[in-house]
């Protein structure tokens, strides 16, 4: 989706107080917030923190790269590797949580949804592609990889294929928190089977 599409899309690295301004537009700022987050390498959003629950019930936490969004999806794309531990937490509940922090805009914005490594074969063959060659021994250890459906992973002979992972978020909440000069402002929007609706939320 070109940035281009929506005239405000970075509106809120100079205005964050336009998510109170503008309710009807927060969700579409949002999203192209985070789309224009993967291409800017040095975007604050591109590193959010990512809240799952292991099944013993802990809180576990980790920071990861945002790679892609598709807002008409409602899908935000991370990658890992699939022998951590947040696929086991994942398999017991696949509910997470993302948290990014725009210190200049002094803009927080959490994330709710639903984590599932892909089945898509094709799309883990394309991303792999673009994993930089210095980057991909991160996926070559020594522990035995676990298997991911889908992909004929046990017959592709570069090392380290068969560990990567595409995990996908299936976003159902957007919930922000501004620290404005004047007094916080909060507001979430949520999907409710066809479009955002948005509220304001008591600072």
């Amino acid at each position: 989706m070109p940035e281009t599409d929506f005239p405000g899309a970075g509106i809120l690295e100079e205005d964050p107080g336009a998510l109170s301004l503008r309710p009807d537009a927060a969700a579409a700022m949002l999203w192209f917030a985070l789309i224009r987050a993967c291409r800017l390498r040095e975007s604050p959003w591109r590193t959010p923190v990512l809240a799952t629950v292991s099944p013993e019930g802990a809180p576990e936490a980790r920071m990861l790269v945002l790679r892609s969004v598709d807002s008409r999806a409602r899908r935000l794309e991370l990658h890992s590797d699939s022998r951590s531990a947040k696929f086991r937490s994942l398999a017991a509940n696949p509910r997470v949580e993302l948290c990014f922090w725009n210190p200049l805009a002094q803009l927080q914005l959490r994330v709710g949804g639903e984590a599932l490594a892909t089945a898509d074969a094709g799309r883990r063959e394309s991303a792999w592609a673009k994993v930089p060659a210095d980057s991909r021994h991160n996926y070559q250890g020594e522990a035995a990889p676990r298997a991911l459906p889908g992909g004929d992973v046990a017959n592709r002979a570069e090392p380290g294929f068969a560990n990567f992972a595409i995990l996908d978020v299936q976003v159902r909440r957007l919930e922000w928190l501004w620290l404005g000069a004047a007094g916080q402002e909060r507001g979430r929007s949520h999907w409710d089977g066809r479009t955002w609706s948005t509220e304001r939320l008591p600072s």
